[in-house]
């Protein structure tokens, strides 16, 4: 992951997780998804609100085939769940 090289990279709850400072990020492939999790509703709070067709859940976002992933969105929403995890 290039926002966080020196992350820690495991397999958790069946899933790659990148772990660095005190946050993570986890990738989830679905059968017609892939999610980006997180550790908390409230660092997707703003993502959600700028992309309301985008599906997210209670910590994950949804991307299925056919959704535009807006990477600049992404990465800020990366950067709040790994470098402020409260």
């Amino acid at each position: 992951m290039s926002l966080y090289p020196d992350a820690e990279v495991l397999i958790w709850w069946g899933m790659p997780t990148y772990r660095a400072r005190s946050g993570w990020v986890a990738l989830g492939n679905q059968k017609h998804y892939v999610s980006l999790y997180n550790n908390g509703r409230r660092h997707i709070a703003d993502f959600k609100a700028e992309y309301p067709a985008i599906e997210a859940g209670t910590g994950c976002i949804n991307f299925r085939d056919k959704d535009p992933v807006p990477i600049t969105a992404l990465k800020k929403e990366i950067r709040h769940a790994m470098e402020d995890p409260r």
